[in-house]
Formats: structure tokens, sequence, C-alpha cells
């Protein structure tokens, strides 16, 4: 999926837990090291728990700091929403993670 605002796609695969929680946050530094906006398709996360919500609110937090965007591509997958909705946000259906932070329990 392409969004006309993102100069650059991430694409996060399998389980983004814990263990996988420092080469992930590594990967999204790297990526918005990178001039221009940045979208996640997190559409291949099978499975997710706190450590990637907390990675991705960091992220965009970092991007707008920077005066870049990120956005997820699409509305989280079943696995990334699950997490969203253990964790108590309102809005797990968002592409925006802005809106997890104001809707819901902030990490």
């Amino acid at each position: 999926m392409t969004h006309p605002a993102a100069d650059r796609v991430l694409a996060l695969q399998g389980t983004q837990g814990v263990r996988e929680a420092a080469q992930t946050a590594a990967t999204m530094l790297a990526a918005l090291a990178e001039p221009g906006d940045l979208l996640l398709d997190c559409a291949g996360v099978t499975e997710a728990d706190l450590s990637l919500i907390q990675i991705i609110l960091a992220a965009q937090r970092s991007a707008t700091a920077r005066g870049k965007r990120l956005a997820l591509a699409a509305s989280p997958p079943a696995g990334l929403r699950q997490a969203l909705e253990r964790a108590g946000f309102a809005q797990p259906d968002a592409t925006d993670p802005a809106c997890w932070a104001s809707h819901g329990a902030t990490p």
C-alpha cells in the first residue's frame, strides 16, 4: 500500500515483542534518520506486545520533533490490534499512532 505523504515505507514482520524490541527500535531509528516521512507497514506483524506500541509511539514523537510524519499504512493487523486492546487503547484501528497516546494509556 502506498501513501502520498510518505517518502519511505518500513515493513515490520512476524512477532514483535520484547525479544525483538532492540532490533525493531534500532531499525526504526535508522529509518527516521533518513530524510522525509515514514510509513509503517505492519501487515506482516503476527504477534505484538506493549514493547512494539512503545517503540511506535516513541518513533512518532521523534518524527514529530524532526518535522516529519510517521503513520501506519493501514489499520493495525490482528496481532498488533490485540496488543493495543490489551493495553487499553480506545482506538486500536487508528493509523495515526498519536491517537493511541491521546485516547488510551500512555506508555
